[in-house]
C-alpha cells in the first residue's frame, strides 16, 4: 500500500499539473490586479449611486423643514385636542421619522454600490463557478439574461451584491415617497386649519402636480 502510494505521489504528470495550476493562478491573480467590472455593471452602479445620492439630500432636506414646522405648529396646538390636530401631528411627526429613513437607506445604497468591485473580487477568488470568475477567465460575455433592463438586482447580484441591496433601493424609493406625501398632507392640513376655507381651496391646484412628481418616482 505504501508503494502504491509513493509511486502515485511520484508520477511524472502530478508536477506539470501542479506547474500548469501555478501558472493559472498567476494568471489570474495578474488579471484580478487589473480587473475592472464590466461596462453595464459599472453602469447600474453609477445609475443607484447618482439616485442615492440625490434622494439622501432631498429627504434630508424634507426631514429638516418638517422639523421646522413641527416647532412652529407645537405653539398652535396648545389647548387644541381635535381630530383634525391630532391628524396632522401624526403626519407631522411620520414625515420626520420615514424621511430619516430614506436618508439612511440611500446612504447604505451608496456603500454597498461603491463596495461592488471588492465583493466582485472576493468571489473572482472564492467561488469558481461564479460570474465574475467566468466572464474574467472565459472572456465569455455575459449571458442574455443579465442584460435585460429588468434584470438590474439578478446583474448585480450575480457578482457579489447582497440580495439586501434591492430590499434597502425599493425602502429608499418608497420612502421619500410616503416622506414627501406625508410632508405635503401636514402642510396643507395646516393651511386648512389655520387658514381660511378660500385659501386652503386654491392650494389644491398646487399640491396636485407636486405630488404628481412624487407618485412618479415609484413609477421610475
Amino acid at each position: 500500500m505504501l508503494k502504491n502510494t509513493f509511486i502515485t505521489a511520484h508520477k511524472p504528470g502530478s508536477k506539470d499539473q501542479e506547474e500548469g495550476k501555478v501558472e493559472n493562478d498567476k494568471g489570474l491573480l495578474q488579471k484580478l490586479q487589473d480587473f475592472e467590472l464590466p461596462k453595464v455593471i459599472q453602469a447600474d452602479i453609477a445609475s443607484w449611486i447618482c439616485v442615492a445620492n440625490t434622494l439622501a439630500i432631498t429627504t434630508a432636506l424634507f426631514a429638516a423643514v418638517q422639523i421646522s414646522l413641527n416647532a412652529i405648529v407645537e405653539q398652535l396646538l396648545e389647548g387644541r385636542d381635535s381630530t383634525a390636530w391630532r391628524v396632522l401631528r401624526w403626519f407631522m411627526y411620520a414625515s420626520v421619522l420615514i424621511n430619516i429613513g430614506g436618508t439612511a437607506s440611500a446612504i447604505s445604497v451608496v456603500n454597498l454600490a461603491s463596495s461592488l468591485p471588492n465583493e466582485a473580487r472576493s468571489c473572482i477568488l472564492n467561488k469558481q463557478d461564479s460570474v465574475p470568475r467566468k466572464w474574467l477567465t472565459a472572456d465569455k460575455p455575459l449571458p442574455e439574461s443579465l442584460l435585460r433592463a429588468e434584470s438590474t438586482f439578478s446583474r448585480l447580484e450575480a457578482f457579489g451584491m447582497p440580495k439586501i441591496f434591492s430590499f434597502i433601493t425599493r425602502a429608499m424609493l418608497f420612502s421619500f415617497f410616503f416622506g414627501s406625501f406625508s410632508l405635503f398632507v401636514s402642510l396643507y392640513l395646516w393651511v386648512f386649519l389655520t387658514q381660511t376655507r378660500a385659501a386652503a381651496a386654491a392650494l389644491v391646484p398646487a399640491a396636485i402636480p407636486a405630488l404628481s412628481l412624487v407618485f412618479s418616482v415609484i413609477w421610475y
